[in-house]
Formats: structure tokens, C-alpha cells, sequence
């Protein structure tokens, strides 16, 4: 081709082949070598890390994943009395009617109350002890490590008394002595 010099092969309309990802048609050295965390990687696997290294990078992978995974521990106590339908107070809280089930966090002594008409009312406590695997330095493992729930359940149940109420005899002779004794006071 007339008016074409050497300098000018490659060149398309002013332009390099360079400029249109020949490039690395001229280029002689090889591909370039990924490289992971400064190693050279080998078409095998990581040449020049060794099997301990590729334990704790695995390891140290896994386990935040299972943090991240974690289970905990779900606490319900469950409540019955019998006759049922007894009003329940736990801290002097109303919190229903036996049976019931509530949740709660923290083990130990919990005062309860169970009140029903025509029977006494009960003052009692619920001790409630932690399983093994919520007492430490097991609770770090099963609330942070392990990736299911454990549920805990512990249940009460209490026997109400019926009330005996006095006679009406005596009750009439017991108002008549609260009355005199009243009286006297007065004078």
C-alpha cells in the first residue's frame, strides 16, 4: 500500500490497536498470578500457605458465622393449682389464672400467691435452679456457640385448701366480745 510507512501498521484511523484491547496480543510475559492475603496462588490451591493456616483461616471464618448463628435459651414456668382458676401473683404482680405459662430471665427464689374464693389464699415460693447449661462457664457455649435454642421448662403446682369459715354461733359470740371490749375502751 502506497504512502503507508512501517510506522504506521497497527494504527487504525489514528489510533493504536492498543487503544482497543489488542494489547495483550503484543504482550510476551504470562498472564498475571492472583494473589490472596500477599501469597501467590497456584492453580492447585494456595501454594505457600500451610495446613495449619488454612485451619485457622477457616476456623476463623466459621466461627463468627456461628456467633452470628447463635442459639439462646427460651425459660417458661408453667403454673397449675388445683381446683384451676386460681389468680396468680408472682412479685406482687397479677399475672393470671391457673393454668397459665409465662416466660421469665432470671433463676431463683420467686414469691407466689394463689387466691380463690372459698379457698385460702397460698403464699408460697417457686426455687427454680438453672440447668447445667446455663450455669458458667457452660452458658458462655450454649448462648453464644451453639446455633439452636434450648428451651427450659419447669413447672409448679399447688393444692389449695378449702376455707372452713366458723359457725354462725361463733361468729355472733365473737362480734358481741369485739363489741365490749370496744365499749370499755371508750369510757
Amino acid at each position: 500500500v502506497a504512502g503507508r510507512s512501517r510506522e504506521g501498521r497497527g494504527k487504525v484511523a489514528g489510533r493504536s490497536r492498543e487503544g482497543y484491547g489488542y494489547r495483550h496480543l503484543r504482550s510476551q510475559s504470562p498472564a498475571p498470578v492472583p494473589r490472596c492475603g500477599g501469597f501467590v496462588l497456584s492453580a492447585t490451591g494456595a501454594a505457600g500457605i500451610s495446613a495449619g493456616m488454612r485451619r485457622a483461616s477457616v476456623i476463623l471464618t466459621v466461627l463468627p458465622a456461628a456467633m452470628l448463628l447463635s442459639g439462646c435459651v427460651e425459660r417458661e414456668l408453667t403454673i397449675t393449682s388445683d381446683p384451676a382458676g386460681a389468680l396468680v401473683y408472682m412479685a406482687d404482680d397479677e399475672i393470671g389464672r391457673t393454668p397459665l405459662t409465662v416466660p421469665f430471665t432470671w433463676y431463683g427464689d420467686r414469691e407466689v400467691i394463689l387466691r380463690l374464693r372459698g379457698y385460702d389464699t397460698l403464699s408460697t415460693h417457686a426455687n427454680i435452679t438453672p440447668p447445667l447449661y446455663d450455669i458458667f462457664p457452660w452458658d458462655i457455649i450454649s448462648q453464644a456457640m451453639v446455633p439452636w435454642t434450648y428451651h427450659y421448662r419447669t413447672s409448679r403446682h399447688y393444692d389449695l385448701t378449702p376455707q372452713v369459715l366458723p359457725a354462725d354461733s361463733a361468729l355472733i359470740q365473737r362480734a358481741e366480745q369485739l363489741h365490749g371490749a370496744l365499749a370499755g375502751q371508750g369510757k
